[in-house]
């Protein structure tokens, strides 16, 4: 006889599926340092929240939002405003021969030390912007006029205050034992939690022993 079309049928258990591996994140390498820029006396910094890039001499005592152009190229920087586009190119091809390989009188596009690539994309950089008139002037004009020289004031105060709360911390953290200033603040903080644990114990004990009494 058939099947009664209403027989129950056999529920298939569910396979639960497998989760997905977690991939992760590699952390990120720290950007490799120009050697122009720290021959010209420049560092690469950033803002501690939005952490937008920006530009910072000591010995000059000055901040800016770009590289120093100019200089990158091995141009007088305080005649910009009289550097012509041919004189872009000169410094721009005499940079050249002091990164690119030479084979039979001529210029190939490989770079004598991979370690330049990071000198060699800020030479790029430079030479794009100070060729081309309306980036140039743009550029002039944020980091090189008068008018952005005084505006920059602002971002060159805020960045030699936090240098000196960071000097100021890891002179503390010295003084106390410590090897760095992180090291301090992570024992202080471990310190406090362990204190904020037990100051919660005894309070919880506090109350059991009330709660007795009644």
């Amino acid at each position: 006889a058939a099947p009664a079309k209403d027989a129950a049928k056999t529920p298939v258990p569910e396979v639960p599926e497998e989760p997905e591996p977690v991939e992760q994140e590699e952390p990120e390498e720290p950007e490799p340092e120009s050697l122009i820029l720290k021959d010209l006396g420049w560092e690469v910094c950033r803002l501690p929240v939005t952490q937008m890039a920006f530009y910072y001499s000591a010995a000059r005592r000055e901040a800016r939002l770009q590289p120093p152009y100019f200089s990158v190229l091995g141009l007088d920087e305080t005649k910009f405003r009289g550097l012509t586009k041919e004189d872009t190119w000169k410094a721009f091809f005499a940079r050249k021969n002091e990164y690119k390989v030479m084979e039979e009188g001529a210029l190939t596009e490989d770079l004598i030390d991979r370690d330049l690539a990071v000198d060699w994309k800020l030479v790029m950089e430079a030479f794009h912007v100070l060729s081309n008139p309306e980036a140039r002037a743009q550029y002039e004009d944020e980091n090189l006029m008068p008018h952005a020289q005084q505006q920059l004031q602002g971002l060159r105060i805020q960045h030699e205050a936090r240098i000196r709360g960071i000097e100021r911390e890891e002179a503390q953290a010295k003084k106390e034992g410590y090897a760095s200033a992180a090291e301090m603040k992570e024992a202080k903080a471990a310190a406090a939690k362990a204190a904020a644990e037990q100051a919660a114990l005894e309070a919880e004990e506090e109350a059991k022993k009330a709660k007795k009494k009644r």
